[in-house]
This record gives structure tokens, sequence and C-alpha cells, in this order.
């Protein structure tokens, strides 16, 4: 299943969540975690943004500024949006769940 954020803010429901298109798109624009206690000023802000992409791409910059701005236990929070982040990354790295369709693959080195 795939893990979510939610909340409500001014009447309008939000889902925030990473796949691996936006985990993708994220690292492409120059985002890595470090970045989220090396540069928080950048960091934080990239990776709430980038949780929107998924499900919520065109919401505008300053609506997202104050949602930001809205919510408590920031650092809470945060640590979930890395849970999000790091969701996809990890998914990527688990075996196939049907073994009789695995690929066997083998090294010559």
């Amino acid at each position: 299943m795939e893990k979510e954020i939610t909340f409500e803010f001014e009447g309008q429901r939000y889902t925030l969540t990473f796949t691996r298109k936006t985990v993708q798109q994220l690292s492409q624009a120059g985002f890595e975690p470090e970045m989220i206690t090396k540069q928080p000023a950048i960091g934080i802000p990239m990776l709430f943004n980038g949780a929107f992409n998924a499900k919520h791409k065109f919401i505008k910059t300053d609506v997202r500024d104050r949602i930001f701005d809205a919510i408590p236990n920031k650092t809470d929070f945060i640590t979930k949006l890395m849970t999000l982040y790091l969701e996809p990354i990890n998914a990527m790295l688990e075996d196939p769940e049907d073994p009789e369709k695995n690929v066997t693959w083998e090294a010559n080195f």
C-alpha cells in the first residue's frame, strides 16, 4: 500500500506522496536527503513541494507555502515526508513478489 499524508486546507483535501517518477524528478532537481539537515532552508521546501507532485502537481507555490506555514509539529511532519520519499526507493530494491517470474542473471567478473 502506498504511504500517504492527507489533510484538509481551506476546504480542499490534499494527499501527499511520492512515486518512483516524483522521486526521480526531485533528485534531478538536485534534492539529496542529507539536505534536510545540512541545508534545511533548501532541502525542506524541496521535499515538501516534491510531495505534491504525484497528486497535486498544479497547486501554486503560494498555496503550498501557506499550507506549510499552517502545519503544526513540523519536525515530525518532515520525518514523515522523508519516510514517504524513501518508500519508492526501498520498493525498487525489493525482490519481485512472484519468484517464477524472476529474471536469472549472472556476472562474468
